[in-house]
C-alpha cells in the first residue's frame, strides 16, 4: 500500500510538514520584497566573526551582542528566518505567486512558487500494491519518480494504471464507465466507485487515459496514487488473503462446507 500522507498544498491550511513530517496546521504568508541598494548592490552574506569577533560590540550591551551573534549564526546556517524588528514599511513590493508556509509544530518555513515547494526539497514516495500486475506496477513507479517534476505526467500515467486495472479485473479497458459498473457488480466498495467516477468525470471526459489533463496538479496525482492501491487492495489483495486463509482450514471442514453448499 502507498504511504498515507496529506501532502503539502497551497489549497490547505493543514498538511504534512516538509521539515518535521507532522500533520499539522500551517500559517501562510505573502512575500514582500525591496531592492538591494547601496554600493555593492548584491545580497549581503556575512562572514563568520562579522559580529561575534567585534571587540567593541563584546564590551557593549551584552543582550544586544548575544542577539547579533545569534543573527550571525542563523545567517551562516543558510536558514530561512524572519528577524525581529524588521519593519514592513520598506517591503512594499509583493512577490506575486510567491508564498511562505510556517509549521505550527516545528516552526519550519517552506517557500512556494505558485503550487510548488522550492524550499526545502520535498518528495512524497508512493509504493504500488504488491499484488498489482507487473506492467501496472511499472507505470505506478514511473509516475512516482516524476510526480515532483511533472504532476500532470504522473496523473496521466496513473489514469493509464486505472484503465489497465479495470481490464485486469474483467472490464474491456476501453470504456471506463462500463468497467466501473462491472466492478461495482463484482463487489467494489461504493466509496471507491465514487472515487473512480471522480477520475472519470474530471479526466476521462476531457482526455483519454494516459494523456495529460491541463487541470491536473500534485493534489490530483496524490489522489490517483491512493485510488489505484485502494482498488487493488479491495479487488485483488483482500480476496487473495481470504482464499489463502480458507485453504488452511482442515480438509474435513472443507469437505463439510462443500457438502453443505450442495
Amino acid at each position: 500500500m502507498s504511504k498515507k500522507v496529506n501532502p503539502p498544498s497551497v489549497n490547505k491550511k493543514a498538511f504534512e510538514c516538509p521539515h518535521c513530517s507532522a500533520h499539522t496546521s500551517q500559517t501562510w504568508f505573502g512575500i514582500y520584497i525591496k531592492e538591494i541598494g547601496g554600493d555593492r548592490g548584491v545580497p549581503n552574506l556575512i562572514e563568520k566573526g562579522f559580529y561575534s569577533d567585534d571587540v567593541n560590540m563584546k564590551k557593549g550591551d551584552v543582550e544586544f551582542y548575544d542577539q547579533m551573534v545569534d543573527f550571525e549564526n542563523r545567517m551562516l546556517s543558510g536558514e530561512l528566518f524572519v528577524w525581529k524588528g524588521e519593519g514592513s514599511s520598506e517591503y512594499v513590493k509583493c512577490l506575486h505567486n510567491g508564498f511562505m508556509s510556517l509549521c505550527f509544530v516545528c516552526g519550519g518555513k517552506a517557500i512556494w512558487v505558485h503550487e510548488k515547494i522550492i524550499y526545502p526539497y520535498y518528495k512524497v514516495e508512493f509504493k504500488p500494491n504488491n499484488d498489482l500486475p507487473d506492467d501496472i506496477k511499472h507505470d505506478y513507479i514511473e509516475a512516482s519518480s516524476i510526480v515532483d517534476l511533472s504532476p500532470r505526467g504522473a496523473a496521466a500515467l496513473l489514469r493509464l494504471c486505472v484503465q489497465k486495472l479495470c481490464k485486469e479485473l474483467g472490464g474491456d479497458g476501453e470504456h471506463i464507465n462500463a468497467d466501473i459498473a462491472l466492478l461495482v457488480k463484482n463487489g467494489l466498495d461504493v466509496k471507491i466507485q465514487q472515487a473512480l467516477d471522480i477520475v472519470r468525470v474530471t479526466g476521462n471526459n476531457a482526455v483519454h487515459p494516459g494523456e495529460m489533463d491541463l487541470k491536473d496538479n500534485r493534489e490530483i496525482a496524490v489522489r490517483l496514487f491512493n485510488l489505484v492501491n485502494l482498488i487493488a487492495n479491495q479487488m485483488i489483495t483482500q480476496p487473495k488473503e481470504v482464499e489463502e486463509m480458507y485453504k488452511q482450514l482442515p480438509q474435513s471442514k472443507l469437505d463439510a462446507i462443500v457438502k453443505r453448499d450442495k
